[in-house]
């Protein structure tokens, strides 16, 4: 099985999983106003550091430990995008740096975008999302020949969730294809 077809199918393993504990936190009875998080609705504000691993084509190429440190961050438009007891859809940036190498040659790409989430169950801890990304990459290949630049537009397809510790700090992961193929880290909401 080649890595994108194992890629494909994690993705798909992932977003059944979140589609089922999606139906488990809705089938509980509503939690009190005091219960709920009050950071996955219209207005607030998170900041997620993630620390990714792989991204872009150069996994394809063989690239040693593709480590992509990345920063997004996100603001909540709308709760009910969908209608009454709908999820909430928020709008923010992504920046990520990559540094690795390819045959020999050293390799930094940078990332920068504008990204969309929809959240499937904004009240409560385990906090599931897809999303798209559009933006903008730039790749630098350097070896002991000299150094060779490109860039051009980026985009990237994600399924992430928070697991919320308390109303302003939580855990994040997010899998996707683009920026990083696997990233943790934490999410603070204001």
């Amino acid at each position: 099985m080649t890595k994108m077809k194992k890629l494909i199918l994690l993705l798909l393993v992932v977003l059944a999983l979140m589609a089922d504990a999606t139906q488990t936190v809705l089938a509980q009875p509503e939690q009190s106003a005091q219960t709920q998080s009050a950071y996955i609705k219209a207005g607030k504000f998170f900041v997620q550091g993630n620390v990714g691993y792989g991204g872009g084509a150069f996994i394809a190429f063989g690239a040693s430990f593709p480590i992509v440190p990345q920063v997004n961050v996100e603001y909540i438009l709308a709760d009910n995008a969908f209608g009454e007891g709908t999820g909430s859809f928020g709008i923010g940036g992504v920046g990520a740096l990559g540094l690795y190498s390819v045959a020999g040659s050293n390799v930094t790409s940078i990332v920068a975008g504008v990204q969309g989430n929809y959240h499937f169950v904004p009240k409560a801890k385990f906090d599931p999302y897809i999303g798209l990304m559009l933006g903008f990459y730039t790749y630098t290949l350097s070896d002991r020949f000299g150094s060779f630049s490109y860039s051009g537009a980026a985009w990237s397809g994600h399924a992430g969730a928070n697991y919320w510790f308390s109303n302003g700090f939580g855990l994040h992961g997010r899998i996707g294809y683009g920026v990083a193929i696997i990233s943790l880290g934490v999410t603070i909401a204001f």
